[in-house]
């Protein structure tokens, strides 16, 4: 997950190792939400659009890990920054109907 420096926004970015190609890449959203996998307890699904190809399409994406507690681990921080994007969005949008 990368945070621009000057917009605040934040993208969640894939890269291959190897080819450094570009697998995953689309914002962060207060709606995106992680669902469980119900056949891992070591990954999460999330459905968004996607624009690591071409042209950007809705993609339904499956997230694993190591282990369950990386897993843990990241959908805890997933969860702290959508809902600091939520609470952060709604005054940045205040603030742009008062000016």
């Amino acid at each position: 997950m990368l945070k621009h420096h000057d917009t605040g926004k934040i993208r969640v970015l894939l890269r291959v190792d190897k080819t450094r190609k570009i697998r995953l890449n689309h914002y962060m959203k207060p709606d995106l939400e992680l669902q469980p996998n119900p056949t891992s307890d070591r990954s999460w699904m999330y459905i968004t659009q996607d624009y690591s190809d071409d042209t950007p399409e809705i993609s339904q994406l499956n997230i694993k890990f190591k282990d369950p507690e990386i897993a843990g681990a990241f959908k805890a921080k997933w969860d702290e920054i959508r809902t600091a994007m939520g609470e952060g969005q709604e005054d940045d949008d205040k603030a742009e109907e008062e000016v």
